[in-house]
């Protein structure tokens, strides 16, 4: 049963390669996007080469890609603005940093990164993407997109909670001293100083996630075989058109969102009520949205200046009723405190 379960285990990790576009020992199992991020910080400061480094992040990220960066003693944090139209500015900056760590979808605007002006701006800056918000709504090959590290969510994709990936290139993964230590990475332990084995299994100290690990591979494995991204996106697009008609028939709300993204991600605000008001008041008729600032508050302090917004985000599960539901409750809701 060990043996079965160890298979499954690498054929999991195969699976997610395939699913990112990258090879099996380049594929490290985490505990999130959090997580990833969190040991992608500690990863990076293993490196000799990385002394007291300049990091170019964003003021739309969300905290886990902002807090482990404030804890690298030395390092010096830039943030890119917004332009107009809620996507990052990159031609504000002006020399290139050691680090860029971005978000490739936002999970506040939707705004799409543009990675490959990214990397033609700044080609020698180590480039770490954070695409917990995109995975589980586009296709993602990280060969094509050149980048160095990428972390996800597992529950971003419909599988469980607990559980992400961190996949890096080889060349960094044999440069990189683990993050985290324990058993069933070692080659050797003395008094004083151990030996690693190789990567992947470097970098994953302690007992797996064997289960959520097996329930990734699932739901990779789903989403590409018996559905297939033609149709997942075929149906987000659909329903984003839907509702992006609406909101132009809705002056009392404001968007905050690119005028021609394709991410299926809409945050407004209303003058006449907090966005905690509304998401209430819309779930007292059965329809369950997020409000706060989505762990931004850069984001709605500096650019919004506001302090909150409720955010809908479209998915696989979500139907074309949802959707008349949510439009017909919607005048209900904002006038329940009235």
């Amino acid at each position: 049963m060990a043996e079965k379960a160890t298979s499954a285990y690498e054929q999991a990790r195969s699976d997610v390669a395939a699913f990112l576009g990258g090879h099996q020992n380049e594929i490290v199992f985490c505990g999130g996007t959090t997580d990833g991020l969190n040991q992608a910080v500690k990863l990076l400061q293993s490196l000799p080469f990385l002394q007291n480094p300049t990091i170019l992040l964003g003021v739309a990220e969300h905290h886990s890609n902002i807090l482990p960066w404030q804890r690298w003693e030395g390092a010096k944090l830039d943030f890119l603005g917004l332009n107009d139209d809620f996507h990052y500015d990159l031609e504000s900056v002006v020399s290139a940093p050691d680090i860029i760590s971005l978000s490739l979808v936002s999970n506040v605007t939707g705004a799409i990164l543009d990675v490959a002006a990214l990397k033609e701006r700044f080609p020698d800056s180590l480039i770490i993407l954070d695409a917990a918000q995109a995975v589980a709504h586009m296709p993602i090959n990280v060969l094509e997109l050149g980048v160095d590290m990428l972390v996800f969510s597992a529950h971003k994709l419909y599988a469980s909670t607990g559980v992400g990936v961190i996949w890096a290139n080889n060349e960094l993964w044999q440069q990189f001293e683990p993050a985290r230590v324990g058993g069933g990475i070692v080659r050797e332990v003395y008094r004083t100083y151990a030996t690693w084995v190789d990567s992947p299994a470097k970098f994953e100290a302690g007992t797996p996630p064997i289960a959520e690990v097996l329930g990734l591979a699932a739901a990779v494995n789903f989403l590409t075989t018996q559905i297939g991204w033609e149709q997942i996106i075929q149906h987000e697009v659909s329903l984003s058109d839907t509702l992006k008609q609406w909101f132009k028939t809705q002056a009392e709300l404001k968007l905050y969102r690119p005028k021609n993204s394709a991410a299926s991600i809409f945050s407004f605000s209303s003058e006449q009520m907090h966005a905690h008001d509304l998401a209430f008041g819309l779930g007292k008729l059965g329809i369950d949205i997020r409000a706060g600032h989505h762990c931004t508050q850069i984001l709605h302090r500096e650019e919004f200046q506001v302090a909150a917004t409720a955010r809908i985000s479209l998915g696989l599960n979500n139907t074309d009723e949802d959707l008349e539901k949510l439009m017909q409750s919607m005048p209900q809701a904002l006038s329940a405190l009235n």
